[in-house]
């Protein structure tokens, strides 16, 4: 077993956190999810073991869930009260008023103490903005902000708190508690990824606070080698071997090739910046030392029109495949995930930036062991998952953070005398007419044999 290094963590609470997570034919840490971005944005030092997100929950029922949290996850990601809120009449009187606030804050602070108490450090946002509390002699308002005000009194030396709630709300109608154009659903009560994105940008400092103090006790990388094409990352200089740049110019890293999967975005490319670690990082990512020829892959995007979409992949020459040949294989069980650094400035109508691992393979014989999607194409990504409102994610000037993705694991039963290929896929897509220059560094592939060759 080798040495800890990441925060095994949990998220846990009703639906704002239930829509952090989704599953399909794509695996997805999703960019509606406030806890993916704090962590992301601190150079992902976090592990999420599980999604404990129950979409209706109560406090009462989520802090009699926190039970089911394993012993051996070090940190809790909490988001609770919304439903209670939401579930009081708008007219309430007094007496119910104080009666609600009293039952849901005892159980609040119970539950936060009974987290600590098993040796769990915390991270516990305040509770949102709603746009139907709409007028302000909405009952409501006065049990959120009560509700609120308990919240930030259970920070501690285990205990951070994150204000929520101010990142969305909409300060320029202080009577009510609705929430910023943008940031909320349709609905009024989830966030968007705008939303989810301002809540983690928030949640930054009490993030890294909670790392430093919760002890290290996952080896993410235990038991995977990088995989082969990425060890020297973005090589300087080189011209790349498959270099297809549609519309673009500049250099391509060896073994890399930029296309426009859509549209015909202008852009220019350039990888002689030596590669850095950003400021903000804490963990494994910033602790480890640069390469020898660590350089950014730099993409300086000048004309793009609404859904253009460049992207930079490992070309299908070079994917991982089922070559036969070690360590460069693909085979039945095994387990890959993708990490990669990204660095935004001067955005203009950029409204997703996706990291994908994508995985095509052909079925083999009866008794199958296939995805229970039943597709012979999978894929696992980080940085967004469609939302039915809006997927406009106005990534703010400076933005950077460590984006990883779920584990994607090959069925058992694939055609080995078939062509079976895993793609790295960085997807830069826009809104309407834009620009932006975007730094990818460090990419990582990593792989997990759970067949042999031999």
């Amino acid at each position: 077993m080798g040495v800890a290094s990441h925060v095994s963590a949990v998220a846990i609470g009703d639906s704002l956190t239930a829509r952090g997570r989704y599953q399909s034919t794509v695996s997805s840490s999703s960019a509606l999810g406030m806890w993916n971005w704090a962590n992301w944005l601190i150079g992902a030092p976090f592990v999420f073991r599980s999604n404990m997100g129950v979409s209706g929950d109560v406090t009462r029922s989520i802090m009699t869930r926190i039970a089911a949290i394993p012993k051996d996850v070090g940190l809790v990601f909490v988001m609770s009260g919304t439903n209670d809120v939401l579930s009081m009449s708008s007219v309430a009187n007094q007496a119910t008023i104080d009666s609600t606030y009293d039952n849901v804050s005892a159980y609040l602070s119970t539950g936060v103490a009974a987290l600590v108490a098993a040796g769990k450090t915390v991270v516990i946002g305040t509770i949102i903005p709603n746009n139907a509390y709409s007028a302000d002699t909405d009952s409501r308002i006065q049990l959120l902000d009560r509700l609120n005000a308990h919240i930030a009194t259970l920070a501690g030396s285990r205990v951070f708190v994150v204000d929520a709630f101010s990142a969305i709300w909409d300060s320029a109608q202080p009577t009510l508690r609705v929430a910023q154009a943008g940031t909320m659903h349709s609905d009024g009560t989830h966030m968007t990824a705008v939303g989810a994105m301002k809540v983690g940008i928030a949640a930054m400092p009490a993030a890294k606070l909670a790392y430093a103090a919760a002890s290290k006790n996952y080896q993410l990388y235990d038991d995977f080698q990088l995989a082969w094409q990425l060890y020297s990352g973005f090589r300087s200089g080189t011209g790349g071997v498959a270099a297809v740049k549609s519309n673009g110019t500049g250099t391509l890293a060896d073994g890399w090739r930029s296309i426009n999967n859509a549209g015909t975005a202008t852009f220019t490319l350039d990888n002689s910046a030596a590669y850095s670690v950003s400021a903000d990082y804490v963990g494994p990512w910033a602790e480890a030392p640069a390469g020898i020829d660590d350089h950014w892959q730099e993409f300086n995007i000048t004309a793009a029109a609404n859904a253009d979409n460049p992207r930079l992949r490992l070309p299908a020459t070079n994917s991982i495949s089922n070559s036969g040949s070690f360590p460069d294989t693909l085979l039945g069980g095994d387990q890959f995930f993708a990490e990669i650094d990204v660095w935004v400035t001067a955005p203009i109508n950029l409204k997703e930036i996706a990291l994908k691992l994508v995985g095509n393979w052909t079925a083999g014989t009866s008794p199958a062991d296939q995805p229970f999607i039943g597709t012979t194409t999978m894929q696992a990504q980080c940085g967004t998952v469609a939302d039915s409102s809006t997927d406009t994610y106005a990534y703010p000037d400076g933005f950077r953070a460590v984006y990883r993705t779920p584990i994607l694991r090959v069925p058992e039963n694939i055609n080995t005398t078939a062509a079976q290929t895993l793609d790295f896929n960085a997807d830069m897509v826009f809104n309407g007419a834009g620009s932006a220059n975007i730094k990818f560094g460090r990419p990582r592939i990593w792989h997990k044999m759970n067949g042999f060759v031999g």
